[in-house]
């Protein structure tokens, strides 16, 4: 997740109304210091946090209310939305820890399409799953209903199979 993608996130949080940017920053730290655990070495500082509500104004994500004070555009909650995804994933990989994997995704998108096998690779991988090979991962079921609409806004569908597995040890 982009250092962009936190202040997002923080702003989107402040969707009500505006606030300041030293809301903004505290409650990206907060989100940190949750969503990377004992990997969050130091605080985001103030003037970094600046230049990032300063690309998110550039990228018309949030708009100046004067005086200090910000506000999410309608773009921004959209983006804000997208977001939302990461927390269903953190959850689906929670609900599963520790537990077999019951499913095998294969994918073979084609080269012309690299970025999106990327990217299709990273969304499984953030779901918990391993991978056996660079295109065959393993994991749990049912995927949420946020990562089967990520495959279909793609249009990804006809590049992957999803198995279940449903006895272990069967291969001889």
């Amino acid at each position: 997740m982009s250092k962009s993608d936190i202040a997002l996130i923080a702003i989107a949080a402040l969707i009500g109304g505006p606030g300041t940017a030293r809301v903004f920053l505290n409650l990206a730290n907060q989100y940190l210091k949750k969503y990377l655990g004992s990997r969050y070495h130091h605080d985001f500082e103030l003037e970094n946090f600046r230049n990032i509500l300063s690309r998110l104004h550039r990228d018309k994500l949030v708009t100046s209310a004067g005086k200090g004070f910000w506000q999410i555009t309608k773009k921004g909650r959209e983006q804000a939305s997208l977001l939302n995804k990461h927390k269903v994933y953190e959850e689906f990989r929670e609900k599963y820890k520790g537990k077999k994997p019951d499913t095998i995704v294969v994918f073979d998108v084609p080269e012309l399409n690299r970025k999106k096998r990327e990217y299709l690779r990273l969304e499984l991988l953030s779901l918990g799953y391993a991978p056996v090979q660079k295109s065959v991962l393993i994991g749990h079921s049912p995927l949420p209903r946020e990562f089967l609409d990520y495959i279909r806004e793609m249009k990804l569908s006809s590049y992957i199979q999803i198995f279940s597995i449903r006895e272990y040890g069967t291969l001889a």
